[in-house]
């Protein structure tokens, strides 16, 4: 099937098989950079146990606090980010921080800097993940 530009569609959505980026080409489905993992179409710079723990909060749907800080040593810079996770559009779709049901958009989360994730309504659970030397800012 031949669109009116003359590109390629399969099942209906547009197809090209890499898009010019800086620094080369980079496939468009799936495109990672080396070093990202993708879990269920979700870029994520984290390690892989802390990226699935991030996937399985977005796909609940639920309400989270996020403290941010150094990985290295635990300790929180003082940022906390609060609302249920999404996905971002485009070809490399990044988790997001959606502030309520209303909202459609949000600041993507910086996942390689997450030390300790606490569910935001403490009747739905307590600390979903923590660092291991995780201390407070």
């Amino acid at each position: 099937m031949r669109s009116l530009n003359g590109s390629k569609h399969l099942s209906g959505v547009r197809h090209r098989s890499a898009v010019r980026v800086r620094g080369g080409l980079r496939r468009q489905l799936g495109c990672t950079v080396p070093g990202d993992m993708l879990i269920n179409g979700t870029t994520y710079k984290a390690p892989e146990s802390l990226a699935q723990i991030i996937e399985r909060c977005r796909l609940s749907r639920k309400r989270f606090r996020f403290h941010l800080g150094d990985t290295t040593t635990g300790r929180a810079w003082g940022d906390v980010d609060v609302g249920r996770l999404g996905r971002s559009m485009g070809p490399i779709k990044i988790p997001i921080i959606v502030a309520n049901s209303r909202s459609i958009s949000g600041p993507g989360l910086l996942d390689h800097c997450v030390i300790k994730i606490e569910y935001a309504n403490r009747k739905d659970g307590g600390v979903v993940y923590q660092h291991s030397n995780f201390s407070q800012a």
